[in-house]
């Protein structure tokens, strides 16, 4: 059951932005919650609200290593109920990625996001701008204390973005 003071918050949102996570674990399983598309459905159909799907710039082994491209992701939406409702998409605009960082994610089975996003049609405007960070995140693997490089969205670019979103 959906949290009161969520589903309240969607339903009077100007904005609502599907956002960057694990596809599945995170952004599937918080839409498929009974009540919160529809009170993303309401906040398009009564405050007029944006819904912006902002999705990953590489495939994730285990979520979304079948889904390779941008429509796939978009199209994959209607599993939770959610694909007719969004209005914008944001693509990073593929620039070159490090060499050794992309044959990493491609070891792992992993894969940059192919932008078909033209394709998707439905009047869904699409928003194209290099949103990655310049430079990459660093972790460390579990137990291992291993150094990491991880493709990231870059905060101050995602909220330029979203500036785009808000009335002047």
């Amino acid at each position: 059951v959906a949290n009161e003071a969520a589903i309240s918050a969607l339903e009077e949102a100007n904005l609502v932005i599907l956002s960057v996570g694990s596809y599945f674990n995170s952004l599937g399983a918080a839409l498929i919650v009974p009540g919160v598309s529809e009170a993303i459905s309401k906040a398009k159909r009564v405050n007029g609200a944006k819904v912006l799907y902002m999705g990953n710039t590489m495939t994730e082994p285990g979520q979304t290593g079948l889904l390779t491209s941008v429509k796939m992701h978009y199209d994959t939406m209607e599993l939770f109920g959610v694909r007719y409702l969004v209005t914008d998409v944001a693509v990073h605009k593929n620039g070159a990625f490090d060499h050794i960082l992309v044959q990493r994610y491609e070891q792992r089975g992993a894969m940059i996001v192919i932008d078909d996003a033209d394709s998707i049609g439905n009047g869904v405007t699409i928003h194209r701008m290099d949103l990655a960070s310049g430079e990459t995140y660093t972790g460390t693997t579990a137990g291992k204390g291993q150094k990491i490089k991880y493709v990231r969205h870059d905060p101050r670019k995602v909220a330029s973005l979203l500036k785009l979103f808000i009335p002047s």
